[in-house]
């Protein structure tokens, strides 16, 4: 059976050989390589600079745009506006799908979905909550053609600032 090691892979135990390195399933290891591939930004991976979740560029878009040296525009995002909008759920879901499908090979029949959820209460006095998102993906694993089970899941908590003042 092939071993595979986490991600991030700890070099600096197998340059100071310290100890034996711990492994880990198929499964794992699948989760693993998505959740990198979802945090990941595109241009951020020195060995790929088109891997990467497109959510952070648009995230780019949205908070830094004014913010120079911090933010240089590098894709084109068609959608504008609040990233909860349904052009950029439809196309959050795809580009997390092309995501998962070209950079996770031991997959096939590959479900991806992309939810934009809300946690707590809006009081009188403005928004008191939360964002999430949700991620959700599903697919088969083709060296044993038995379902990822449990599916991959990640919740990514997100909320504008909001200031109040009473100066």
């Amino acid at each position: 059976m092939p071993t595979y090691y986490p991600l991030p892979f700890p070099f600096d135990k197998v340059l100071a050989k310290e100890e034996r390195l711990k492994t880990e399933s198929l499964e794992a290891s699948i989760r693993d390589n998505i959740r990198f591939c979802i945090m990941t930004r595109i241009g951020e991976f020195a060995y790929d600079k088109t891997l990467g979740f497109e959510m952070w560029e648009h995230d780019k878009k949205v908070f830094y745009h004014e913010k120079e040296p911090y933010y240089e525009e590098e894709v084109e995002i068609v959608y504008k506006g609040l990233m909860e909008n349904s052009a950029a759920r439809k196309d959050f879901t795809k580009a997390l799908k092309t995501l998962v499908t070209n950079n996770e090979i031991r997959l096939e029949h590959i479900e991806a979905s992309f939810q934009f959820k809300e946690i707590g209460d809006n009081d009188s006095l403005g928004s008191v909550y939360q964002r999430r998102i949700e991620i959700v993906i599903k697919g088969r694993i083709k060296s044993t053609g038995r379902q990822l089970n449990p599916p991959f899941i990640m919740e990514i908590l997100y909320s504008p600032f909001m200031i109040e003042s009473n100066m």
